[in-house]
């Protein structure tokens, strides 16, 4: 794919999100954002499906308590601690697409370091350089 369809997924990646989270009568949240989950048409336009683990919220009610679910190196650290259905785990999660689609490498593969892409990102960034 080129740079500009990348950018093009990941705009529909957040509109259907946003739609998910905020256009509902009963927000959704989907718990499973990754890229085997992105479908793209013959246009490069990005469909979000798999809506298996998804789970609708009641806004501000205290969050709904689940077991952790979801693949590894897409899934927050915050839900793995709390278990906590929030619409934040969607939002990590759409963050760790993103670094997919920016530097091409899987999230779940660790580096010679040890690191997940995650990490990586975070360690160079520390370090005022690219990946």
């Amino acid at each position: 794919l080129k740079w500009g369809d990348h950018l093009r997924v990941a705009t529909d990646v957040s509109y259907a999100l946003s739609y998910l989270h905020n256009g509902l009568p009963k927000p959704l949240v989907h718990r499973d954002v990754r890229s085997r989950n992105v479908l793209l048409d013959q246009s490069f336009r990005a469909k979000l499906s798999n809506f298996g683990l998804s789970v609708a919220i009641t806004p501000g009610e205290k969050p709904q308590r689940c077991p952790v679910e979801g693949k590894r190196g897409y899934v927050d650290p915050e839900y793995v601690e709390t278990q906590e259905v929030t619409d934040k785990c969607d939002v990590y999660s759409f963050g760790v697409l993103m670094l997919e689609l920016l530097t091409g490498r899987q999230p779940d593969m660790m580096a010679k370091n040890g690191l997940d892409l995650v990490n990586m990102f975070v360690s160079a960034a520390g370090q005022n350089r690219m990946m």
